[in-house]
């Protein structure tokens, strides 16, 4: 809104002192600095051609053109001055040609680069649609030579290679130089009214004024069409408050000039004092789109803090249920190491009684050795826990029996001939731990040595 306000209080300054009958300078206007690296780009209608002083050709440019006004108003760290007369699009990235004698000049957005931050498009176009040549046709011929045919309007509609189509291709060349530059697309200002004026304009009637001027507003129009389709201000200097009063009829203070002129201007083209009134509309469109810029960049701000806002609120949110998910992992986790330690412990008490029973059955089991004939029986007796054992005299391994009830049938010859004990190693097992123990037997009457 400061910016705003800002742009509207330099417009009635600048208004203020572009008003005036007498000529202003540009150090008379009010100074607003806002270190522009500036370059301006365009024909003669934005060169300054005829108003002294003036370069040399081709260009032929004065430092008195709105451009200038404009870059001392602003208080540009740099200025760029590129407009060239008698240029068209095509000498935006070309070489222009020169009478013979003068250097060529080289393409005007050679003066476009990254640094670059305000760049003013125009006036520019009407060379290529044959404008110029069609208004002198007009004053110096019985009859404009294309109005019949309707070839300038038809040059300037073309959908291809017209106005509106090389506007929107000059402004894309800019952005892609410098994409974060200011554009300001200049248009044509109000060269004749619709009335004639054989005093100031002998040569024109009104329907060659109104054909002229028309000629010059679809031109406009075209290049404001274009500058909408890509988001960049347009000044149409033809609708500048007080430039119907200060056309080619005007008797005196002519912002622009017709065939015949009046002041230091070339035909048809901006004097001195319209270049002054040019370069407050574009001073102020600059002002005004730099704060259409910063209001939008702010309301980004906004958006993109909203929307950061919303990130770390969701982040806060994803942190609670995280840390709500941990502590139920926490508690989850201390319940199974609860539960480990239960069973663990039941595992501890259920070892301790299996081993109280496997040593009870150790204790209980015994061993015998009967005779059956010519065959002594060996037998594991006290303890269903018995689930093998080997059988011993001496050293000497007799057999041992697996399957329940544990028993080992053998000659009472091969027991007989083996001196030592009569043993029995009985393996007890109880689920899932076992135990070994040696039980002795008394060796029968009928298996004893001699």
């Amino acid at each position: 809104m400061t910016r705003l306000l800002l742009a509207g209080a330099i417009m009635t300054a600048l208004v203020a002192a572009t008003m005036t009958t007498s000529a202003v300078g540009a150090d008379d206007a009010a100074p607003v600095e806002t270190r522009e690296t500036y370059v301006a780009l365009g024909d003669s209608a934005a060169a300054g051609f005829g108003i002294d002083p003036e370069a040399a050709p081709p260009c032929r440019r004065s430092p008195k053109n709105f451009a200038t006004l404009t870059a001392t108003t602003l208080r540009a760290t740099t200025f760029d001055d590129r407009t060239c007369s008698a240029a068209k699009f095509s000498q935006l990235v070309n070489v222009q040609g020169a009478p013979e004698g003068f250097p060529t000049v080289r393409p005007q957005l050679e003066g476009v680069d990254a640094d670059t931050t305000l760049v003013t498009l125009g006036p520019i176009g009407a060379n290529d649609v044959g404008i110029y040549q069609e208004a002198g046709s007009c004053a110096t011929t019985a009859g404009c030579l294309s109005r019949e045919s309707g070839a300038v309007l038809a040059s300037i509609d073309n959908a291809d290679t017209g106005t509106r189509k090389l506007t929107g291709w000059a402004i894309d060349q800019i952005r892609s130089r410098s994409p974060r530059a200011l554009i300001v697309v200049v248009g044509y200002g109000e060269y004749l009214p619709p009335e004639a004026c054989e005093a100031m304009q002998p040569q024109l009637t009104a329907d060659e004024n109104i054909y002229i001027q028309g000629l010059v507003d679809h031109l406009n129009e075209a290049q404001e069409q274009a500058a909408s389709d890509r988001g960049v201000a347009f000044v149409d200097s033809s609708s500048i408050p007080g430039a119907a009063e200060h056309t080619g009829c005007a008797t005196e203070d002519r912002w622009m000039e017709g065939y015949t002129t009046l002041d230091d201007a070339a035909p048809f083209h901006p004097t001195a004092l319209g270049m002054q009134v040019q370069s407050t509309a574009v001073t102020l469109a600059v002002l005004q789109a730099r704060a259409d810029r910063q209001a939008v960049d702010q309301g980004k701000l906004v958006v993109d803090r909203k929307a950061l806002d919303a990130e770390i609120a969701t982040a806060a949110a994803d942190r609670s249920a995280l840390q709500k998910t941990q502590a139920q992992l926490a508690a989850d986790r201390s319940a199974l190491d609860a539960s480990r330690a239960e069973l663990t412990a039941e595992r501890t008490r259920l070892d301790s009684a299996r081993s109280a029973q496997l040593t009870a059955a150790a204790r209980s089991v015994r061993g015998q050795a009967v005779c059956r004939g010519s065959k002594v029986v060996l037998r594991v007796l006290g303890s269903p826990l018995a689930v093998g054992a080997d059988f011993r005299a001496g050293s000497r391994l007799l057999g041992r029996d697996s399957s329940g009830p544990i028993s080992l049938s053998v000659s009472t010859s091969s027991v007989r001939k083996h001196p030592g004990s009569l043993t029995g190693r009985v393996r007890l097992r109880l689920e899932g731990s076992s135990r070994s123990v040696v039980v002795k037997i008394s060796r029968p009457r009928c298996a004893r040595t001699s």
